[in-house]
């Protein structure tokens, strides 16, 4: 399986729509490869490429993909439709936004023909963001998800073990409330026996398990910590010369030899990709892979030979903007390839200059032969679905059935 951490960014289709709703409403409170800036001309980098036009825009209706059997199962995060009733946390109006029938106000927001309200104190069965944990038949799309969980509560950054038989992820009450944790769970690979193993509030999060099985996993709460489920106990992670309190995202190698993980030395927001020697207590030989940009979400490729991960190539700090509608800016992720030994790039799925289309969290596919992705289309009628392509990042391509998928590994 391949370990699949999740970032401090988190952008859903109501993170969009909340954009949308505070525009609207009455003021409720260096890269090393020419392709990661965009190519000259029209004509896609390789066959198979997303094909940029010459504003460096992704145009979708040039794209012709292969396409890509799929094969396995997905565990996932899950938007239930049919919870349209929940309100959602504005961080940056410090309100609640609440679905309603009509304009209760002239503070309310009209998005495509839903009606948006603030909301200071909504009802507790209309709180959370309801993420529940699923599993996905990829050879049977149209079967939709079979759901585990009803409680609620955001379910996140989930992990499949190595060998199949455990998933761990941690719980918070909403999607970025990081200081709203409350610690992380392991269920068996069918959703069964769910249990919290980490009983931590506040900024808990983002577990990956230790190959080659469900004995250990890694987990971050102001530094790394390793959980042994044998024994119950938790054993801080040193890293040599490195102040653990910056290391952020996770991800160990299949071998389990490495770690890789993202870090901003300066304590800002445009963290780079780190790798260094693991050996499940302490890391040492610590390398700086990537500079330049803003890198996030780091996971091994099968062979352990490659890092793939997310880049932001706006200006500024990616968490700078408010109305990610509205700036396109904000919107222009890709991914990206590192070689551990050399650290030689290559860009396999690019940013779109326009910012409609925004890619993000890679995972690999059991086999190593093709990279799947979280898919923003961003506009107000905006949506979330999963793309997947083929390793060197040709043919992406959407995966059907996934509108609404969030966090999520790729198992057999």
């Amino acid at each position: 399986m391949t370990t699949r951490r999740a970032s401090s960014i988190a952008f859903t289709g109501a993170a969009f729509v909340l954009a949308a709703c505070g525009a609207g409403a009455a003021d409720p409170g260096e890269s090393r490869s020419d392709a990661a800036t965009g190519p000259s001309s029209s004509a896609p980098t390789a066959q198979g490429k997303l094909p940029l036009d010459a504003n460096g825009c992704i145009d979708l209706a040039a794209h012709r993909p292969r396409p890509i059997p799929l094969r396995g199962k997905l565990v996932v995060t899950y938007v239930e439709p049919t919870l349209d009733n929940m309100c959602e946390w504005d961080e940056a109006a410090r309100s609640y936004w609440c679905r309603s029938a009509s304009r209760e106000s002239e503070a309310c927001a009209e998005v495509s023909g839903t009606f948006w309200c603030p909301v200071a104190d909504p009802p507790p069965e209309r709180l959370g963001d309801p993420q529940e944990l699923a599993s996905f038949d990829l050879e049977n799309p149209g079967a939709g998800v079979r759901r585990w969980t009803n409680d609620v509560l955001h379910e996140a950054e989930l992990d499949v073990s190595e060998d199949g038989t455990k998933v761990v992820y941690a719980v918070r009450k909403r999607l970025d409330a990081f200081e709203d944790g409350l610690g992380i769970w392991v269920a068996d690979a069918d959703g069964s026996n769910a249990k919290k193993v980490v009983d931590r509030a506040g900024h808990t999060g983002i577990p990956t398990w230790l190959p080659p099985n469900a004995e250990r996993f890694i987990f971050l709460a102001d530094g790394l910590h390793v959980f042994d489920t044998r024994t119950a106990t938790t054993t801080d992670v040193a890293i040599t010369g490195f102040d653990r309190g910056l290391v952020v995202d996770p991800g160990v190698a299949h071998d389990g030899k490495k770690l890789t993980f993202k870090a901003d030395e300066r304590g800002g927001n445009r963290p780079a990709v780190y790798v260094m020697d693991f050996d499940g207590t302490k890391g040492s030989q610590v390398k700086q892979l990537t500079r330049g940009f803003s890198d996030h979400d780091p996971v091994f490729s099968k062979d352990d030979r490659k890092i793939l991960f997310e880049r932001f190539y706006g200006k500024g700090d990616w968490d700078d903007f408010e109305d990610r509608l509205g700036n396109p800016e904000a919107n222009k992720w890709g991914i990206v390839e590192v070689d551990v030994a050399t650290g030689e790039e290559r860009v396999l799925v690019p940013h779109d200059a326009c910012g409609r289309h925004f890619f993000w969290l890679p995972t690999i596919s059991p086999d190593g032969a093709h990279v799947m992705f979280v898919h923003d289309y961003v506009a107000e009628d905006g949506y979330q679905d999963l793309w997947v392509a083929d390793i060197d990042g040709g043919n992406a391509q959407p995966v059907p059935g996934t509108k609404g998928f969030h966090w999520f590994d790729w198992t057999k």
